[in-house]
């Protein structure tokens, strides 16, 4: 129950709430002063992912969970089980879209693909065919003007559908690692959608933006090919932190090479000898010619005696522990890699959506405009903090620039190329 998957609330009662959680649903209709689970199913206690109301009569809800999928006609108070499949997989519901005219037109998108009924879950056919096939998707949203029109996404890709899932095409491909976290279209706008990522906050519509000038695209290239690229600033990074693979692939080969050099230690000082030495002390006195051992008894004075001993860590020979493909150390480094690869390429793609923003769009009010250029600054000192200094002379360039330039300055960033 601590974890919540899923927050709906009733379209015309507030007082309404349904909390999916990982212990199943809970639905309170006092604004949340008290939560009950349905009984009489195992929505009770299944994993919930999503919970949809249908427009027309908001009694009629279906909700998504890892096992399978349920709907109600009486506003929650009872339940039945429509979806279930072969898989687990197919059974692990994500989100769910229902026809704005028709309660029994529903899609699921689930980690398997995407699955449509037209009769309210009597029958369940693939959407697509096989085209989502063995291929999760993670969110979807229906058009709530027009029921025919379907966003989801994948891992990488924003798919769109104009006749209820008979034909997909690609609408956005992501060459970044976002995870997606919702979709939702614009209730002002209905062009306009929008798609929440780990990483970035996208607006989608099918109007195409105004053109920027030529010449300002030119600048903006330009300006691109003199700084460094983004290989470039994710190999400082991962050198600067220790955990470039390609250093520690050469630390692996170089271990067997250090193993077989040996430590060497030197010692020597003066031992005072009396001629009531002990008799143990005085068998190990030996003749040079080791032939003899000296007298028992010494006179009274001091013995000088040195030596070496060399030592070979044989551990090495196998591996070095900075370097082991395995362990404490490689899941520490490994872990710092991906959150430092995720962290650098945000900084960089926000970093050039801004210079294009200040660059192209010539009509901004001086707030935003400072704004983008304090914004500019900031990633910029973040991405040579990172990197250890690799965008010192970006940074020069920024502290050089007039804050604010007018709107219709004829060179928006004020840097020459």
């Amino acid at each position: 129950e601590r974890w919540c998957n899923f927050v709906s609330y009733h379209p015309t009662d507030p007082r309404i709430i349904f909390l999916g959680t990982d212990q199943g649903l809970l639905i309170s209709r006092d604004g949340g002063e008290k939560f009950a689970r349905p009984t009489g199913t195992q929505l009770s206690t299944a994993a919930t992912r999503w919970v949809e109301f249908f427009k027309g009569n908001p009694n009629i809800i279906y909700a998504g969970t890892k096992i399978s999928g349920f709907r109600s006609d009486d506003g929650g108070e009872n339940w039945r089980w429509i979806y279930y499949e072969t898989l687990p997989t197919q059974n692990f519901v994500t989100a769910i879209a229902i026809d704005p005219e028709d309660a029994d037109r529903v899609t699921f998108a689930t980690k398997d693909g995407l699955f449509k009924t037209e009769n309210g879950g009597k029958k369940w056919i693939r959407s697509g065919g096989l085209m989502f096939t063995s291929i999760p998707v993670w969110r979807m949203a229906g058009d709530p003007k027009d029921g025919k029109h379907i966003v989801a996404a994948t891992m990488r890709n924003i798919w769109e559908t104009f006749d209820w899932g008979k034909t997909w095409s690609v609408l956005y491909i992501n060459d970044s690692e976002w995870a997606p976290r919702a979709i939702a279209f614009d209730h002002r706008d209905p062009d306009v959608f929008w798609v929440l990522t780990s990483g970035e906050l996208l607006k989608i519509s099918s109007k195409p933006p105004k053109q920027a000038r030529d010449d300002a695209l030119a600048r903006v290239r330009t300006l691109i090919q003199r700084e460094p690229r983004l290989p470039q600033v994710l190999d400082a990074a991962f050198k600067y932190y220790g955990v470039h693979r390609g250093r520690l692939s050469r630390m692996r080969e170089n271990s067997t090479r250090q193993a077989l050099m040996p430590i060497l230690n030197v010692f020597g000082g003066i031992m005072k000898v009396s001629s009531n030495a002990d008799l143990l002390i005085n068998l190990q006195l030996v003749s040079l010619n080791q032939k003899r051992i000296l007298e028992r008894f010494l006179p009274s004075g001091h013995l000088p005696y040195y030596g070496a001993m060399l030592n070979w860590n044989l551990s090495n020979f196998v591996f070095h522990f900075e370097e082991a493909p395995y362990g404490r150390y490689f899941s520490q480094n490994n872990a710092i890699y991906l959150r430092l690869k995720f962290e650098i390429q945000r900084l960089f793609e926000e970093r050039r959506r801004i210079l294009l923003q200040l660059a192209t769009v010539e009509r901004q009010n001086t707030q935003s405009r400072l704004s983008f250029q304090l914004r500019l600054e900031e990633l910029t000192a973040h991405l040579d903090a990172h990197t250890g200094g690799l965008y010192q002379a970006e940074l020069k360039r920024i502290e050089a620039m007039p804050f604010v330039s007018r709107p219709r300055d004829p060179d928006p960033v004020n840097w020459n190329p």
